[in-house]
């Protein structure tokens, strides 16, 4: 069986980290609204990939998230004049409901981000410690993208030819203008949790990470989602 990596960018021969088992985390939505056609796309293209692994005799244990705190989330919350969690509840309930009708089979396993602020804290002081994020005095952490020297991989992208604040907001207490958060500082009426850097929340680069270290293990052997989402992972 062939599948693309998207590291090497070609197709190669499937070969799992565990003899007869796969390991495979799709990324859920962001629970703000009504999912589109695009979105069901990904979701429907690997159920299939799913069933056929089962189908070939794997045994496959399958993740998805939900992404339940976001600005998306906040804002929408602030302009109902509603709470972020009531927001995320109905549109989490909204999605499995509209995945049930697409007979598109549940994860394994479903983590939701506000579950696992602990897991996320943890991760992010082991970066911290280990060099490759930093905190700041507002009392948000960063990643340090040029710490990483396989960062851009996946896309193929070049930092040197990117433009800074196309998909990274910039921001003066950065080191590089193209460091993303992993922690937001708590902001006046947005959901917060306590950390060693302050009350906030997590980026949501953060909460995959976390989520798949956790449930899964790392590495895995199949990481799915929207092609959009492949530069910034």
């Amino acid at each position: 069986m062939l599948v693309y990596n998207s590291q090497t960018h070609r197709k190669e021969e499937l070969v799992p980290i565990e003899e007869g088992k796969i390991r495979m985390y799709v990324c859920g939505p962001t629970v703000y609204d009504q999912i589109h056609i695009g979105n069901a796309r990904t979701f429907l293209s690997f159920d299939v990939i799913r069933r056929y692994l089962m189908y070939k005799g794997y045994q496959v244990t399958f993740a998805q998230n939900l992404t339940d705190v976001d600005d998306k989330i906040i804002n929408r919350a602030n302009d109902q004049g509603r709470t972020a969690a009531d927001v995320a509840e109905e549109f989490s309930a909204a999605f499995i409901e509209q995945m049930h009708r697409f007979g598109i089979m549940d994860p394994d396993i479903r983590p939701r981000a506000t579950r696992e602020i602990e897991a996320m804290q943890e991760m992010i002081s082991l970066l911290i410690q280990k060099g490759f994020a930093y905190p700041v005095p507002s009392g948000d952490v960063y990643f340090s993208v040029r710490s990483d020297h396989n960062y851009g991989i996946l896309s193929g992208r070049d930092l040197d030819q990117l433009r800074a604040g196309e998909r990274v907001e910039v921001n003066d207490e950065k080191r590089d203008p193209f460091d993303f958060a992993l922690w937001k500082a708590a902001k006046p009426g947005e959901p917060s949790w306590p950390s060693p850097w302050g009350e906030g929340r997590p980026g949501w680069h953060t909460e995959c990470c976390a989520m798949i270290h956790r449930y899964l293990g790392t590495p895995i052997d199949i990481h799915g989602g929207g092609a959009d989402l492949i530069f910034p992972h």
